[in-house]
């Protein structure tokens, strides 16, 4: 006579496509256990499904709640059920989906002969994932990570649906005291069951990406999820000793999963693709795809744009993964948040290097909270990918002059190559090699620096320029011609008027302000630890000479603050110790210093939400209404892209014309003989760029479409 049970939980939501194959294939591998189906008032008519089924099964039952309020409230319900009843031994929960294979039900309930709790985990030795993308993967990885850290679980896979417990633990606590109502309730709920001693195991599983319906997984989820583990640290936390180290433990790992989940969010989108990623995209395109570099200005003809403002550091790694991933805007937004969030973990272990892991916490929190820094890098762009070059170069350098004797050379020689290639991907980083260059030479005569290292530094960052100067002019291309552009790159007439209006410029706005109070208080720094002849680092010399130079450049530009971006972003790094310094000096408790670094973190967190060009892209359908105009656009269809070559990267094919007035240029100009022709079938421009040559455009071509800032023109003859 059978004298206990065995319960499998199936929750669902609209999961009629695979409902019943997932209940025929369970009941067959499992007939003595029961199933219980617990549907959320599913409007697909799951719950129908299910109670036909049950009607000649009686092991299959179905709880009908409601309404969806959450997974997890779906699971609490049923589990309060389940501590009434006394002769239920094991549980089981798995998705209705098919991406738990029910043969792994089996040893996941014979790890429960030594276990309280057995876990079906896809982050043990011999577990997997299969079928989800890139993205995916790191917020799962990312997430399991994040809760691990902040609750101090041992758990590896916190997430996971897939599990197996002895009932017995329900009587150790209250189900419906666990506050999560989504997906968070995982973690939540093996949390409760560690907290009354309960033994656990990890077994390792392949977890199969949905084989019907869609997936449940959302914006929402996602915050929740955030939050839910500082819920559950709440509670575990004063019970340490240790309270402060945990505490920042936590904080640090909420910094990474802030970092990670807003270069995620919204990453094709948010920010709209712009006119200099256009550039970039197409000659890292037409790299990977012709090898050709360059930029495709007619069906024939690929011509390179020696002028361009960002070089091979950026566009050849690029052109890399195009050639393998294919050439495709959220493909080198992906690769791009290489740089950003390693430039922002590289900016921390460089603060952490320099001035402990509490000055590194408000690097990080700064870092991670300023808006442009997800703007400038999430978009395919130089500022980013050039700051971490320089950031990790300075890293080798602090090793080179802090660590082992034996490995000083090699970490020279990499300070180097790295400043090298940071000068070599946006003109604006050429400013390294004269801050290098003075900081190491005032070094050498004050006979604090040998000729070795000098030489050991300097000879390694000749090797990147002389690649950039091979791979980024042409022949044709005179001295005085570079010199030119590089010197004056927004080709500024009245360089005073311009100095003048920059300078008004700097108090026009919160923004500018940001920027002048984080070099002056620097500054202030830097001249308080002179005074008292304290430790100035050289890489934070370099770093301090670089930014400077940098904010004295952009008095000759065209007023942009994209062009102090670099600076802003090193300053930033150096702000919560140049802060302490100042503070210091007056006797200010370091308090005051967390409650300006906090401040300063919760307002880029509210402009990085509500407030920013990020948050104004949110929202925006740009990206994908180019997408998928292109992919049904006629192949014969012959197309002018009138200076819009963020848009021109979204053709996949050749069959196109382009004519280009970026700084240094027009380009393509020839091509415009084409229009006046009527040669071509549609133009795409600038509907103010339209308006304003309206009646040349309409010699042959008619409006078709408003589209966005955009136009499209439809040749007559069609």
């Amino acid at each position: 006579m059978k004298i206990h049970r065995d319960v499998i939980i199936i929750p669902t939501y609209n999961e009629k496509d695979g409902i019943t194959k997932i209940l025929q294939t369970t009941n067959r591998l499992y007939p003595d256990m029961e199933i219980w189906v617990v549907d959320d008032n599913s409007p697909d008519g799951t719950a129908g499904i299910v109670s036909k089924i049950s009607e000649s099964n009686p092991n299959i039952k179905l709880i009908s709640r409601k309404s969806k309020t959450g997974l997890g409230d779906a699971y609490k319900e049923t589990l309060a059920k389940i501590q009434k009843i006394n002769d239920i031994r094991f549980v089981v929960t798995m998705d209705a989906d098919g991406s738990h294979n029910p043969l792994d039900i089996k040893k996941i309930i014979e790890a429960l002969e030594k276990n309280d709790l057995s876990i079906g985990s896809r982050y043990v030795k011999g577990g997997g994932v299969k079928g989800w993308g890139f993205l995916r993967n790191l917020i799962s990885r990312g997430g399991n990570l994040y809760a691990r850290i902040i609750t101090g679980s041992p758990v590896r896979d916190a997430t996971a649906g897939f599990v197996a417990f002895r009932k017995t633990m329900l009587d150790r606590f209250d189900v419906l005291s666990i506050s999560s109502s989504g997906y968070s309730y995982q973690i939540e709920f093996k949390n409760k069951i560690l907290e009354v001693g309960g033994r656990f195991c990890e077994v390792p599983i392949i977890f199969t990406d949905r084989e019907d319906g869609q997936s449940k997984m959302s914006g929402r989820i996602v915050i929740e999820g955030m939050f839910a583990p500082w819920k559950i640290a709440g509670r575990l936390i004063l019970k340490k000793r240790n309270f402060i180290n945990t505490f920042k433990k936590a904080i640090l790992a909420f910094l990474v999963f802030f970092t990670l989940f807003f270069s995620l969010y919204r990453l094709s989108e948010s920010p709209s693709v712009w006119y200099d990623e256009g550039f970039y995209f197409q000659t890292a395109a037409n790299l990977a795809g012709s090898s050709e570099y360059g930029i495709r200005f007619s069906p024939e003809k690929v011509e390179p744009i020696s002028k361009m403002s960002v070089g091979y550091p950026l566009l050849y790694p690029l052109a890399a993964v195009f050639k393998v991933f294919g050439s495709d805007i959220i493909v080198a937004r992906q690769f791009m948040l290489v740089y950003l969030v390693g430039f922002i973990l590289s900016g921390y272990f460089l603060a952490k290097r320099a001035f402990g892991k509490n000055i590194a916490l408000g690097s990080l929190a700064l870092l991670a909270t300023f808006p442009p820094l997800y703007g400038n890098g999430k978009a395919i762009l130089g500022e980013v990918p050039g700051s971490l070059y320089l950031i990790l170069a300075l890293l080798f350098m602090n090793y080179a002059f802090s660590g082992r004797p034996t490995q000083k050379s090699l970490f020279l020689i990499l300070t180097g190559l790295l400043i090298g290639l940071s000068a070599a991907t946006k003109p604006i980083f050429l400013l390294g090699l004269p801050a290098l260059g003075l900081v190491l030479l005032i070094k050498f005569f004050s006979k604090r620096l040998s000729l070795k290292d000098l030489l050991m530094i300097g000879v390694p960052v000749l090797i990147p320029i002389l690649i950039w100067i091979f791979t980024q002019f042409n022949h044709h291309d005179s001295f005085s011609t570079i010199l030119g552009f590089y010197a004056n790159p927004s080709e500024i007439s009245d360089i005073p008027g311009r100095f003048l209006a920059n300078l008004r410029g700097l108090v026009a706005g919160i923004g500018p302000i940001y920027i002048l109070a984080i070099l002056l208080i620097w500054t202030a720094s830097v001249l308080i630890r002179r005074a008292k002849k304290e430790n100035f680092s050289l890489p934070e010399r370099v770093a301090f000479v670089f930014s400077i130079l940098v904010f004295l450049a952009y008095f000759r530009t065209g007023g942009f603050y994209r062009y102090i971006f670099p600076a802003q972003i090193v300053g930033l790094i150096y702000f919560p110790h140049a802060l302490y310094s100042c503070l210091n000096c007056i006797n200010l408790q370091k308090y005051f210093i967390i409650l300006i670094i906090t401040s300063l973190s919760v307002f880029g967190t509210y402009q990085l939400v509500f407030d920013s060009w990020v948050a104004d892209f949110y929202e925006s359908k740009k990206t994908a209404f180019w997408t998928n105009y292109f992919d049904n656009f006629p192949e014969k269809t012959s197309l002018f892209f009138y200076n819009t070559p963020e848009v021109a990267l979204f053709d996949k094919g050749k069959n196109y014309y382009q004519y280009l007035t970026p700084f240094g240029g027009p380009f393509g100009q020839q091509n415009l003989a084409i229009i006046k022709s009527g040669k071509v079938d549609k133009i795409i421009i600038e509907t103010s760029v339209f308006e304003g040559d309206k009646e040349w455009f309409l010699k042959k071509y008619r409006p078709e479409r408003q589209v966005y800032k955009y136009t499209i023109l439809e040749n007559r003859s069609i």
